[in-house]
């Protein structure tokens, strides 16, 4: 009981920590925060992985292009983190994979990227997304 109790007081002490008084502002702009830092937490709402395009087989690899735009309009980005899944002639997802771009993606740019990837058996086709970026530095 005693354990429940303690719970209840931290979960109280949180919901009140947490619940505006009417005096606070509850906009990033009214709290003086910028376009860069309000999008600094969540890279991948700016990174967006485009059409790829598997360019030939190379032994146990695949040769893949496709462009990584970043949307921002004050970060740069490094080291972006892909994830690679991979599918079969009917669409059946075989597996992923994470790999890193150790390029600079500039505020608004749209930068083309080249990828040697692991083959997976009966791959046929292949799909990526931006699972994480560090930021490389803010223009302001």
């Amino acid at each position: 009981m005693k354990n429940f109790t303690f719970f209840i007081s931290i979960l109280t002490l949180f919901v009140s920590c947490n619940s505006g008084n009417g005096n606070s502002s509850d906009s990033p702009q009214e709290n003086g925060l910028t376009a860069g830092e309000i999008e600094r937490p969540q890279p991948m709402s700016v990174l967006e992985a485009g059409e790829i395009c598997m360019s030939g087989f190379d032994g146990d690899s695949i040769n893949m292009h496709g462009v990584i735009k970043n949307t921002s309009p004050a970060d740069s980005y490094k080291d972006v983190v892909v994830k690679v899944t991979y599918y079969s002639d009917a669409k059946k997802k075989l597996g992923n994979k994470e790999y890193t771009i150790p390029e600079v993606f500039p505020p608004h740019s749209d930068v083309r990227v080249e990828l040697k990837v692991e083959n997976c058996k009966d791959v046929n086709t292949i799909g990526w997304e931006v699972i994480y970026a560090r930021v490389e530095k803010q223009i302001k």
